[in-house]
């Protein structure tokens, strides 16, 4: 894995803990100075701003669960962990998702050799 790839992907793997904060912070934000046009209803602007920020939404949510995917194949099919370990690994970014991705990047896909392929070597069946 390249040096940049893994820059990208430790942006991935935390990006729920960046993210989240400034997304409650936003939603609150818009709900408490909503405008109110003619007849107590928001003008049309404020709908596509609305829009865009669902559509914002979705993208990362569509980000942390490709990423969630990558840390998954990675636990599940890098030869340099035990079988207990993969499972545990499994489980956790499994149930935990977004919460031990940051935890696994920097145990283990940070420290992972620049030149290797991202999934290891071939195993031998």
């Amino acid at each position: 894995m390249k040096g940049w790839m893994k820059v990208l992907f430790g942006l991935g793997t935390h990006w729920f803990l960046v993210y989240l904060p400034l997304f409650l912070g936003l939603i609150f934000t818009v709900i408490a100075t909503a405008p109110k046009g003619g007849h107590g209803t928001p003008p049309p602007a404020f709908f596509l701003g609305l829009s865009l920020l669902v559509l914002i939404h979705l993208l990362s949510v569509l980000l942390m669960l490709v990423t969630q995917g990558f840390c998954l194949a990675y636990a599940v099919k890098h030869t340099r962990f035990s079988p207990n370990e993969r499972m545990l690994w499994a489980l956790l970014l499994a149930f935990a998702g977004v919460l031990a991705m940051p935890v696994f990047y920097w145990l283990r896909i940070h420290k992972h050799p620049i030149g290797e392929p991202f999934f290891g070597p071939k195993e031998d069946s």
